[in-house]
């Protein structure tokens, strides 16, 4: 490749300038066009190449091995930037072993232009036309492509199975939910089977893609993880990729049309399953699982099933149930076979779209080894959260965290919260387990303010208490995404409130600190994959009196006992 044709190349990935994309093969003269900012955002030209990066450059001194690696981490965009930092540079951007092709990614704009399709796929075309590395590692396309762009989108998986991807993520719609007559791309399996070489793939995710694998197709022997979305399913097409797919630990089926039955099996093989997850699967009642020995989380959301068997497969020890089309069934369920059908049951994530007061059976199961919970509920209801919180606790002797999203509120009208101390509980209820207590979405109503005092009052172990202001949306497979919407609470309010709280509980001494942050989104409450330990990096560093701050363990019955306990204000 000419430095002209490289100036081109550079100019298209850089600003996706569709002059420039356009001219690519033309007499467009790139070089004299080309002004580009470097990763500090400063403009420069090509002429930025005969600087003397010989003094104070030791990063361009070191191994190409390391560079490479170091501009793998960046973005497409980010990456080619770097080529005006020397000589050295220029060419290493065209050697990613990672490949991001995704128009946010790109432009910066989250709007899509329809009627930009044919320049996007242009651009991914030439990009892997100088694509001039021995192999990369992941690949995501992310634009929602129709099929008449068939040809080009199996020429780029042609592409990067004889590149050895490892990871390779395709979603070709925009859409929640496709109609059941949507022309599905046919997701070309049989590139990564030429030659008769068993391919490196350990992550696949499709969506909008029809995948019909056939019978002994053995190339997806290291397949680790596969995500179908968007798509139509069948019993025989689950099993075909169970049964050539023989390394398969996570199965995601998402917003698919799936039959009433379905059977989760390889005949009678055994299966490496350790995470199985069927959200928003319209029209499927029934779930029968065989021979999944390693099974050890489950994750519905959507439609309550009628029926879940377990067939000389391990019960999972985390679950996420999140009813959405039908609250009530889903309460009903939850609130009575649930604990029955999963006896093993350590970890739960909880999920309602509205929870009404009378919705709540008097009479929970117990969860006999529940220790870690998180409870979601979307919309507001003036008691329920308490209500539920209450119940759920009481039925849960042995829980150790607990993590609380509370519902979004409209914060016109919002009541004041009450500097009065609130009176005792009528009811007694100690629980003498749960240490740790997460609310998230916390806006400073009186209802939630009553919230944390009942556990304050009632959790007589408890040790550590966040309340974050920033809401979280859990998006499934244990990701987690940060709520834009805005915060409102009244910080010095509430810090008042349940100061008196301590005060009340016979505590003779507490830290009440502060963080700065938000919570950071990443699905690790303990052992679970489904909570969400925001702000663990930031807790210990806060205050540095708060670590380590004794507060007096009271013996009678009724006060609280508390030690090292830290109340968190987070942003």
């Amino acid at each position: 490749m000419s430095e002209e044709e490289d100036d081109r190349l550079k100019s298209c990935v850089l600003s996706f300038d569709y002059r420039a994309s356009d001219s690519i093969n033309s007499d467009f003269d790139g070089a004299a066009e080309l002004r580009i900012r470097d990763v500090f955002g400063k403009e420069n030209t090509s002429a930025a190449m005969d600087c003397n990066t010989e003094v104070g450059d030791s990063i361009s001194q070191l191994p190409e091995e390391i560079l490479c690696s170091i501009v793998s981490l960046l973005t497409l965009r980010e990456a080619a930037r770097t080529s005006v930092l020397s000589r050295r540079w220029r060419f290493l951007w065209r050697s990613l072993l990672k490949l991001n092709f995704d128009i946010t990614n790109m432009t910066g704009d989250t709007i899509l232009q329809q009627h930009d399709k044919g320049r996007f796929v242009t651009w991914i075309n030439q990009v892997l036309k100088h694509h001039a590395g021995e192999k990369i590692v992941s690949c995501r396309v992310v634009y929602p492509l129709g099929g008449e762009y068939g040809q080009d989108i199996d020429q780029w998986v042609q592409f990067v199975a004889a590149k050895d991807v490892e990871e390779l993520h395709i979603k070709l719609t925009t859409c929640h939910l496709l109609h059941q007559d949507y022309t599905l791309y046919e997701f070309p399996y049989w590139f990564f089977a030429q030659g008769g070489r068993r391919s490196s793939l350990k992550c696949l995710s499709l969506n909008s893609c029809s995948l019909s694998l056939p019978q002994n197709f053995r190339s997806f022997s290291s397949l680790v993880s596969l995500c179908v979305k968007n798509t139509r399913v069948s019993e025989e097409n689950i099993q075909n990729m169970l049964s050539n797919c023989l390394c398969l630990e996570q199965f995601s089926i998402s917003k698919c049309y799936c039959p009433i039955r379905l059977k989760i099996a390889n005949g009678d093989k055994y299966l490496k399953l350790k995470h199985l997850n069927l959200t928003f699967c319209r029209g499927l009642e029934v779930v029968e699982i065989y021979n999944a020995i390693d099974l050890a989380s489950f994750e519905c959301r959507g439609d309550v099933l009628r029926q879940l068997l377990f067939k000389n497969s391990l019960q999972p020890v985390r679950v996420c149930f999140f009813p959405v089309w039908n609250t009530l069934a889903g309460i009903n369920y939850a609130f009575g076979r649930f604990a029955t059908d999963f006896p093993q049951l350590e970890s739960l994530f909880l999920g309602f779209a509205r929870v009404e007061g009378d919705m709540i059976p008097k009479q929970l199961p117990t969860f006999t080894k529940l220790k870690e919970l998180v409870l979601m509920v979307v919309k507001p209801s003036p008691t329920s959260v308490l209500e539920i919180t209450s119940s759920l606790v009481k039925a849960s002797p042995f829980l150790r965290k607990l993590q609380l999203h509370l519902p979004y509120k409209s914060y016109r009208g919002r009541e004041k919260i009450s500097l009065e101390k609130s009176k005792s509980e009528s009811e007694s209820f100690q629980h003498e387990q749960l240490e740790e207590v997460e609310i998230f979405n916390f806006h400073g109503a009186e209802d939630e303010v009553k919230l944390a005092i009942y556990l304050l009052r009632n959790m007589v172990v408890l040790q550590k208490m966040k309340i974050i202001r920033k809401g979280q949306l859990y998006e499934g497979d244990s990701k987690w995404m940060e709520s834009s919407l805005p915060t409102a609470i009244e910080r010095e309010q509430v810090h008042k409130r349940l100061a008196q709280e301590f005060e009340g509980a016979g505590v003779s001494e507490a830290k009440l600190v502060q963080g700065d942050g938000g919570a950071a989104v990443r699905p690790d409450l303990g052992e679970s994959d489904f909570g969400n330990g925001g702000c663990d990096e930031e807790e210990e560093d806060t205050d540095e009196g708060s670590k380590g701050s004794h507060c007096c363990k009271q013996t009678d019955d009724s006060t609280l006992s508390l030690s090292l306990f830290a109340l968190n204000l987070i942003e």
